[in-house]
């Protein structure tokens, strides 16, 4: 099932992002969020790509070409253990605040989103317009495909 989310930024930066594809298509047409320093934010159809070094940019052809979700475009997001989990799931059934029980920051282990092995942050990623990172992905889509 693929999704769309809103992608902005405190400079006023806005769009929307395709992350996955749909059921009888996923395997030729998947979509997840990439970065190019020449076109910005681009929609990649990731169905064919193999894991290893990216080709350059489907729009453009310029080399510097990253997924959201890895570094430099996204501050990378240590993968949760299952203890800091458990600690959290049982902070959340105690009415505690997020972040507190692990000594994690909330803002540290959000994932906006994820399709197969690629996933990106809610938070820490790179506006195409200001050059910041202060993009956010919303973490609830706004329209949901298949």
């Amino acid at each position: 099932m693929g999704s769309t989310y809103r992608a902005h930024c405190k400079c006023g930066f806005e769009t929307e992002v395709t992350v996955g594809g749909g059921r009888h298509t996923f395997l030729e047409q998947s979509y997840f969020p990439y970065h190019c320093a020449d076109c910005g934010l681009v929609s990649v159809n990731i169905a064919k790509i193999v894991r290893g070094p990216l080709p350059p940019c489907p729009n453009c052809h310029g080399p510097e070409f990253y997924q959201y979700g890895t570094s430099p475009v996204s501050i990378p997001i240590p993968k949760p253990t299952r203890w800091s989990l458990a600690t959290e799931w049982v902070a959340d059934r105690l009415g505690l605040e997020p972040g507190k029980a692990s000594g994690t920051s909330v803002r540290s282990n959000r994932r906006a989103f994820q399709w197969g092995d690629w996933e990106a942050n809610v938070y820490d990623n790179l506006c195409p317009a200001c050059k910041q990172m202060t993009l956010v992905f919303d973490s609830m889509p706004l329209v949901m495909f298949d």
